[in-house]
């Protein structure tokens, strides 16, 4: 029996959202501060980014939004990149700021994820 390649949806996964899609960065606001790495000289805060590739945001079906965990105005993208958002992040697309409030991975048996959508609150 011939085995599903996770690699190759992967790939086209990644393709799609390349076509579609756009550079995007997930910022993590950090309470503690940090050091400029530039300089090396403290700094009052740091941001910790995640780059990748974006879907413009895309909205929930009428018979999702449950009032819950999906809220009208909700929205959510399919994101690529090397380092994933988690809950809390906050990202800008199209001039309006967006936090995440759910990432889900689409992962394979074998662990490698295909995808991951991330929902977005305004």
């Amino acid at each position: 029996m011939a085995k599903f390649d996770y690699l190759k949806a992967k790939k086209t996964a990644t393709g799609l959202i390349d076509k579609f899609g756009q550079d995007g960065t997930f910022t993590t606001p950090s309470l503690n501060g940090g050091i400029d790495p530039a300089t090396g000289d403290p700094v009052a805060s740091s941001v910790i980014t995640k780059n990748g590739l974006v879907t413009p945001v895309l909205s929930y079906k009428e018979q999702e939004i449950n009032g819950s965990n999906i809220k009208g105005g909700d929205g959510f993208v399919y994101f690529a990149g090397d380092t994933l958002p988690v809950i809390g992040d906050n990202i800008t697309i199209n001039a309006e700021t967006w936090r995440v409030i759910l990432v889900t991975n689409i992962t394979s048996v074998n662990n490698i994820i295909v995808f991951t959508k991330v929902q977005l609150r305004k």
